[in-house]
């Protein structure tokens, strides 16, 4: 059977090489593949947005973080905490609301009587599918909120943890620039080949 590269070849014996080489290269370019369309660009923009865009949240963060006095911090801290709470409130009753209604399904699937055997299966996997989705229900009820205390020590530890992001996203931003180089040079030296036919 023609998979839809070949299909081409096999309906149009005047095919291009150069067109069947296009398709194919666009299946390899795993960039080429994200774009819209069925071309094969001569070079592809690094996807830099979500990088750029943290890295100037993380300097605005690393600025206030540096200008911040330990008083407002502990403001900070408080009002974080109380939002922590009440989502974490919010959290611990939405678990107990999906366990109730996982228990009270399971009732239900427990009392049903299948019609015959050959629905004997359907009832085992009912009961399957709910006791192996009621771990992940209750998943979050781990998290319990932390007052903190804002200190000289902890506001050095804040501001490493922004310095360390920041590096992250610097990190990963080379590494964006840097496959959209290799694509880029790949794509390159493809169209020349491509050119010469």
């Amino acid at each position: 059977m023609a998979s839809s590269f070949t299909y081409p070849v096999e309906e149009n014996e005047n095919y291009p090489f150069k067109d069947f080489l296009l398709s194919c290269a666009r299946a390899c370019c795993s960039p080429c593949r994200e774009m819209n369309g069925t071309f094969v660009p001569k070079e592809i923009q690094a996807q830099t947005q979500y990088e750029e865009a943290q890295i100037k949240r993380v300097l605005i963060e690393i600025e206030e973080a540096s200008r911040l006095s330990l008083s407002a911090m502990q403001s900070m801290f408080d009002a974080d905490y109380e939002e922590n709470c009440k989502r974490a409130s919010e959290s611990e009753k939405s678990k107990s609301e999906k366990l109730e209604r996982y228990r009270k399904m399971k009732l239900q699937v427990e009392k049903w009587n299948p019609p015959s055997e050959n629905h004997e299966n359907l009832k085992k996997f009912m009961l399957s599918q709910i006791e192996e989705s009621i771990p992940y229900a209750s998943f979050d009820s781990f998290w319990k909120p932390e007052r903190q205390i804002a200190t000289e020590e902890t506001k050095t530890k804040r501001l490493k943890e922004l310095y360390n992001e920041l590096s992250r996203y610097q990190k990963q931003l080379r590494e964006q620039i840097s496959r959209a180089d290799s694509w880029n040079k790949w794509l390159k030296e493809l169209w020349e080949s491509a050119e010469k036919l």
